[in-house]
């Protein structure tokens, strides 16, 4: 293979038609087009039969014109646009940085009626709720069945009276019914 020898670049990370820009060094040539100009193994290369007229390490510019009067485009790479980079906030600085991003309320409700935080929005959830949303949750299911259990003997100590009445009426009717159907 000779300079100006177009090849397809068959393997390696890229792959499309080059052109061979230097005499082989071994197993080694210098190619160029729509890959990245670099050297690669003549095995990774596969000749083809156009060979166009090219000095010896031509310049991009120069494969990319010869390339195009054969009818074969090279997508041409635009520069990235570097911005500005951010500076590293320290100390003091990075304190005031954050206390002015957490200007909002912490606690209570938004104008929009929203909580304002996650634990504020975990509050308004009731425990019923909790439980059927962390089915197979594991740990918190636990938690959360105490605090079901903790609310239940709240409630039952406020209404003593009314489950002391639902009791001792249910008892007796049980073994009245009892004798009833054996009769």
């Amino acid at each position: 293979m000779d300079v100006g020898q177009v090849c397809r670049k068959i393997a390696g990370r890229d792959t499309g038609i080059c052109v061979i820009l230097s005499k082989p060094e071994g197993s080694l040539v210098l190619v160029d087009g729509q890959v990245r100009r670099k050297k690669v193994n003549l095995r990774h290369l596969w000749a083809l039969e156009q060979k166009l007229e090219l000095a010896e390490n031509a310049d991009h510019e120069a494969v990319v014109a010869a390339l195009k009067g054969i009818n074969i485009l090279v997508k041409e790479k635009t520069a990235k646009s570097v911005g500005a980079k951010p500076v590293r906030q320290r100390g003091k600085a990075k304190a005031k940085a954050q206390a002015a991003e957490t200007s909002a309320p912490k606690k209570g409700k938004t104008k929009a009626g929203k909580p304002a935080t996650k634990k504020a929005a975990a509050a308004s959830v009731p425990a019923e709720q909790k439980d059927a949303d962390n089915k197979g949750a594991g740990t918190a299911v636990k938690k959360d069945a105490k605090k079901v259990a903790e609310e239940k003997a709240q409630v039952a100590a406020k209404q003593p009276e009314a489950t002391m009445a639902a009791e001792p009426s249910a008892a007796p009717a049980a073994p009245e019914a009892a004798a009833e159907k054996t009769a």
